[in-house]
C-alpha cells in the first residue's frame, strides 16, 4: 500500500484507540453504577418509601394551641418519621409562588385551602395494616376532619421493582457495552498491526519471538484499561455528584470511603483486565494472519 494508505491506517487506528477507551470507559461506568446500585440498593429504597407522605386534613377554624396539640400528637406516634405542619395562609402563599399569581383573590378573602399536616413513615411501619391503623387514630382526633390514605403497600412494590429493574438495565446494557468494546479492541488491534506491518515482517524475519512482537500492543492495552478505570471513576463521581445534589440529599454523606476505595479499584482492575483479555486474544489472532489479509 502506498504511504498516503499506510497513514490512513495509522490514522484510524488512533481514532480507533480513542473509541475502544470511550467504549471501555462506558463500560466501567454502567458496571460501576450497578455495584453502586447494589450497595446502595437498601438506602435507596429507605428513602423513597419514607419520602411517601400522608396529608392530614385539620379543621379550619381550630385555635393555635389545639392545631399545635394534634400536631405534637401526630408527630410523637412510633409510626411517624417527621410531620411537617402547613397552615392555611402558609398553604396560600405556596400556591402564590407556585402559579405566580393569588388564585384566592376572587373569594373576597376566604381561603379555603385546610391547615394540613404533612407525615411520613418510618420504613419498618409503611405496611398497610399499620398505616391502616395510624389512620383510623387520626381520624378519631377532635381536630382532623380527614386524610389522604392511600394504598401504601402498592407503591412501595412499585419501587421495589423499579429497583430491581434498574439493576437488570444496567446489567443489559454493560453486556452490550462490552461486547461493543471487545469489538472496537479487535479492530484497533488490526489497524494498528497492519499500520506497522512492515516493522512486523522485519522483526519476524530476524527471528523475534512472538511474545516481543506483541508485548507493545499489549503494554498499549494495559494502559488503555487504566485511563479508562479512571475516567470511569471520574464519570461515576459526576453522577453521584448528580444523586446528592438533586434525587437523594446527603447520598455522599452516609457512603462508606473504604468500600468506595475498594470499588474504585474494582473499576480499574476490571479496566485493566477487560483491556488486556481482548488485546492478548485479538494480538493473537491477526499476528498469525497473513499481513497483506489485514486491510
Amino acid at each position: 500500500m502506498s504511504g498516503s494508505g499506510e497513514q490512513l491506517a495509522k490514522k484510524r487506528a488512533r481514532t480507533s484507540y480513542l473509541g475502544t477507551t470511550l467504549g471501555i470507559t462506558l463500560v466501567l461506568t454502567m458496571l460501576g453504577m450497578l455495584v453502586l446500585l447494589l450497595l446502595n440498593a437498601k438506602k435507596i429504597n429507605t428513602e423513597l418509601k419514607e419520602d411517601l407522605k400522608l396529608q392530614v386534613y385539620l379543621k379550619k377554624d381550630i385555635k393555635e394551641v389545639d392545631l399545635q396539640m394534634a400536631y405534637d400528637i401526630i408527630r410523637t406516634k412510633d409510626q411517624v418519621k417527621d410531620a411537617v405542619l402547613i397552615t392555611a395562609a402558609e398553604a396560600a402563599q405556596q400556591m402564590k409562588e407556585e402559579f405566580g399569581e393569588d388564585l384566592l383573590e376572587n373569594l373576597d378573602g376566604k381561603n379555603p385551602l385546610p391547615n394540613t399536616l404533612d407525615v411520613s413513615f418510618k420504613e419498618s411501619y409503611i405496611q398497610q395494616d399499620s398505616l391502616q391503623k395510624f389512620n383510623n387514630e387520626v381520624l378519631t382526633m377532635g381536630q382532623v376532619t380527614d386524610t389522604s390514605m392511600m394504598d401504601f403497600e402498592k407503591f412501595t412494590s412499585q419501587i421495589d421493582k423499579t429497583i430491581t429493574n434498574i439493576a437488570w438495565a444496567l446489567l443489559a446494557l454493560s453486556a452490550v457495552l462490552l461486547l461493543i468494546a471487545f469489538a472496537l479492541i479487535n479492530n484497533t488491534i488490526r489497524l494498528s498491526i497492519y499500520a506497522k506491518r512492515f516493522i512486523i515482517r522485519s522483526m519476524q524475519l530476524i527471528g523475534a519471538r512472538a511474545g516481543f512482537i506483541q508485548k507493545p500492543f499489549i503494554l498499549s492495552g494495559l494502559w488503555q484499561g487504566i485511563v479508562s478505570g479512571i475516567l470511569a471513576i471520574g464519570m461515576l463521581l459526576g453522577i453521584m455528584f448528580i444523586i446528592d445534589k438533586y434525587l437523594i440529599t446527603g447520598f455522599f454523606q452516609y457512603q462508606d470511603l473504604t468500600l468506595f476505595m475498594k470499588l474504585f479499584g474494582l473499576i480499574i482492575l476490571l479496566g485493566i483486565a477487560i483491556t488486556l483479555l481482548s488485546t492478548i486474544f485479538a494480538v493473537r489472532k491477526f499476528s498469525r494472519m497473513k499481513l497483506e489479509d489485514l486491510y
